[in-house]
């Protein structure tokens, strides 16, 4: 989703962040305004979801359900092999509670195949049947729909003027992200007042130089104290 994310707003990245917040805005009014006009007036379950227990329909014919207690909701899902890629296995699912040990049905909301299996082969449900009852509200139209009716409002650029009190944030310390294209250079150490220096040397504990050019300092000044001020 982080990536996709980028992908959409990658035009926003070298405006300024009046600019970056417009191409936002308007890259999504778009993106809802065609994902409404794309999905209005359909109903039922997504294709893509659909699409999805259909190949679990059919990839479970092969499945058996064994009752673990008798009138009981949990039911062990015995998996044939089908080749060395997926040997034989089992899954305890209840179905009650819509839980299953591959933990995909109660994860997504969407019946797994063993709960497709135990719908076909145990309870002779119909694939119908499974998309009309035991597929979550998220994964249908009418709740897209809903999703998508409001959109966001826009706001033109050109009438906004400075109030004086709505500005950007002053920020002292550089937030997390992408780093700069170019490096910012610190002035030189010695075009500043050695006591107001931010700069210390590791080696003399003093201000204003650093380890780097405590030698050549040194030098200088046992050679030519004179010196040291235009060093």
């Amino acid at each position: 989703m982080s990536e996709s994310a980028n992908s959409m707003f990658g035009e926003a990245r070298n405006g300024s962040w009046l600019e970056c917040t417009n191409v936002i805005v308007r890259t999504m009014m778009n993106r809802i305004c065609s994902l409404r006009e794309e999905n209005y007036g359909r109903e039922g379950v997504l294709d893509k979801v659909a699409g999805i227990l259909e190949h679990r329909w059919k990839s479970c014919s092969g499945f058996q359900g064994r009752e673990v207690v008798k009138g009981g909701s949990q039911f062990d899902v015995f998996r044939p092999s089908r080749g060395a890629s997926q040997p034989e296995s089992n899954r305890l699912l209840d179905v009650r509670e819509q839980t299953c040990e591959c933990g995909k049905w109660q994860e997504h909301g969407v019946p797994c195949i063993d709960a497709v299996a135990y719908y076909r082969l145990f309870e002779m449900k119909t694939m119908q049947h499974i998309l009309d009852n035991h597929v979550s509200e998220h994964y249908k139209y009418e709740t897209v729909n809903k999703l998508l009716k409001e959109n966001i409002v826009p706001i033109s650029l050109d009438i906004l003027d400075q109030d004086g009190v709505t500005l950007p944030p002053n920020h002292t310390k550089r937030s997390s992200g992408r780093p700069r294209k170019k490096r910012i250079r610190k002035q030189s150490c010695f075009a500043l007042d050695p006591d107001k220096s931010p700069i210390v040397c590791s080696r003399c504990k003093k201000k204003g130089h650093n380890v780097k050019t405590y030698v050549a300092r040194e030098q200088i000044e046992k050679q030519h104290p004179a010196e040291l001020d235009l060093y």
